[in-house]
């Protein structure tokens, strides 16, 4: 923060609705933080070990606030790295996921920095492989765990996003996420290290007219959206076009459809894919600006300093910004294939040109009368048909077939003709890929990240599900 607050003092380094932060006011109240932290006994290693930290690590709950976005980095700056909790987990998921971790206090009262006189410049050693932060997984391959992220790794991520996206004075990236997920925090860290504009979102889940008017009032120029954001930015009326400050789109999160890709490029929406995780401190892959040879399906070269291979079909990654390991409460597991690779558990291969095609996590994949289901194919089927705005395909456990395939469906108009519908995919898909149940929804369930999350979609719509007429 120092650092950035030499650099460019008079810059923009927080835009909160019609406040403009510059980075020597920022730093000025990251100093304060920093201040009480000392005061208490947070910023004190030896003094730590009386409250029960067993490592420089202590949880905090992760708002995309001015007040969070302070909170964040006077932890990062006093090198005491935080556990960031998702905002809205409640008290017993919070409690579960800091127990799975080995983390025991909890720090959510910073804000009494307010009243606290900035101190002497506190600050932690250089240290490329300290902990900046530790963030949870989305969970998809089953119980989140939480990936500690090194200065070294933060620092190679923000560098390989700057070689595609590039860096300019001008910038203003909206924080549209939370820093409980990799892509929040990862728009913090690449303007502290670019002296660039955050802009925060509103307060609360996404919303569309919410989005549109930061978009336009604070002249954001970078923002970060997954599908199901994409596709209802489309659907709003009247019909939105982006401003000229709106330089790129990142798309992540979830696989996008070659019909929503083809949407937003008919909107002149500068819409970039990008493939990522929090294992690699956000992006692997992200399509370049201005390319005149994007793939219609969303593939993505790899970010400079970044390697990818295919092994029996799953994607593996290595490179400068991998994670540290996982936290447990025995310590730290880093489980990595010989030769430093990090095999992340989704299926995909890499064309002749080197772009990287993801078709979704090897556990997805359902198993029906012995047969191999991919659901994301039956997905883009399901979308291909003109009544479907979105759909979410899931298994369900039969007597008789081990697994069937389900699928939940929200209409693109006010009806959606389910016989159509099965005609469609009797037409497209083999029958024992076709859904034999289906529940037609106003709106998909998504997780907090706002992502479509297949598990949360299969339990909350289970006693929905009706037979589908499988014209089999």
């Amino acid at each position: 923060m120092r650092a950035a607050a030499a650099a460019a003092p008079g810059a923009a380094a927080l835009v909160d609705g019609g406040r403009v932060v510059t980075w020597a006011e920022l730093a000025e109240e990251v100093a304060r933080a920093v201040a009480w932290l000392d005061r208490e006994g947070w910023a004190n290693p030896d003094r730590l070990a009386g409250r029960g930290v067993q490592r420089p690590v202590v949880a905090l709950t992760g708002d995309a606030s001015a007040a969070g976005v302070v909170r964040l980095l006077a932890l990062i700056e006093t090198g005491l790295a935080p556990l960031v909790l998702h905002p809205r987990w409640t008290a017993a998921e919070r409690a579960a996921a800091v127990a799975t971790a080995g983390v025991v206090p909890i720090l959510d009262s910073v804000e009494k920095w307010a009243a606290t006189p900035a101190g002497p410049a506190l600050a932690a050693p250089p240290d490329d492989e300290r902990a900046l932060a530790a963030i949870f997984t989305s969970g998809s391959a089953g119980t989140p765990r939480a990936a500690v992220l090194s200065r070294r790794a933060v620092v190679a991520a923000a560098a390989a996003s700057a070689a595609n996206l590039g860096w300019f004075e001008d910038d203003r990236w909206l924080l549209s996420l939370t820093p409980a997920h990799v892509g929040g925090l990862s728009v913090l860290t690449r303007a502290l290290l670019a002296r660039t504009a955050i802009v925060l979102a509103p307060a609360g889940p996404f919303d569309v007219g919410g989005f549109i008017e930061t978009v336009a009032a604070s002249r954001v120029t970078l923002a970060s959206l997954v599908p199901t954001m994409l596709h209802r930015l489309l659907e709003c009326t009247p019909v939105w076009t982006p401003p000229r400050a709106l330089r790129a789109i990142l798309l992540g999160g979830a696989a996008a459809t070659p019909a929503l890709l083809a949407r937003a490029a008919e909107r002149d929406l500068p819409v970039l894919t990008t493939y990522g995780l929090t294992e690699t401190c956000a992006q692997v892959a992200t399509q370049r600006p201005g390319a005149i040879d994007r793939d219609p399906r969303g593939a993505t070269p790899p970010l400079p300093g970044v390697e990818v291979r295919i092994v029996a079909g799953e994607i593996q990654v290595r490179g400068p910004s991998l994670f540290s390991g996982y936290l447990t409460p025995g310590g730290i597991d880093l489980p990595l294939e010989p030769g430093g690779w990090f095999a992340t558990g989704d299926l995909g291969r890499v064309d002749e040109a080197g772009n990287l095609h993801v078709h979704g996590r090897s556990d997805d994949r359902i198993r029906s009368s012995g047969e191999g289901v991919d659901p994301h194919e039956i997905e883009t089927v399901l979308l291909d048909f003109g009544g479907v705005a979105e759909a979410c395909v899931f298994a369900v456990a039969d007597e008789q077939r081990g697994e069937v395939v389900a699928a939940a469906l929200v209409p693109a108009g006010p009806v959606l003709d389910l016989t159509g519908l099965a005609q469609h995919c009797s037409r497209r898909l083999a029958a024992f890929k076709r859904p034999r149940l289906v529940v037609v929804l106003d709106r998909m369930p998504v997780a907090p990240s706002g992502k479509v999350a297949r598990r949360a979609v299969a339990a909350s719509v289970g006693d929905r599900l009706v037979p589908f007429d499988i014209t089999s």
